[in-house]
């Protein structure tokens, strides 16, 4: 059964507004370093708890309003939390 289009269409607003957010931090954060904001015992104390959270919201809220085939696309997604920039230039965004 496929979810309600409205489902479907929130759940792609929510994926844009992420893609948008990402693409627009480097033009809002003017060139800072805020990769060290916070410090790496902090980093490591978190991490594993955004990991759980991140990866919850992703299988229990995302995942299920996709489409079979959107779902399929995903099989070999790969989501990492890396702790600093530098394991994952431009991609990062810390929030502990």
């Amino acid at each position: 059964m496929r979810p309600p289009a409205s489902n479907r269409a929130r759940a792609l607003a929510a994926v844009l507004c992420v893609v948008a957010c990402s693409a627009a931090r480097e033009t809002l954060a003017g060139g800072r370093d805020y990769g060290s904001m916070y410090d790496d015992q902090l980093l490591l104390e978190k991490q594993a708890g955004y990991r759980e959270v991140v990866l919850w919201n992703l299988n229990q809220v995302f995942l299920p309003k996709l489409t079979v085939e959107e779902r399929r696309r995903l099989q070999g997604l790969d989501v990492q939390f890396p702790l600093t920039e530098s394991a994952a230039p431009g991609l990062l965004m810390v929030i502990p």
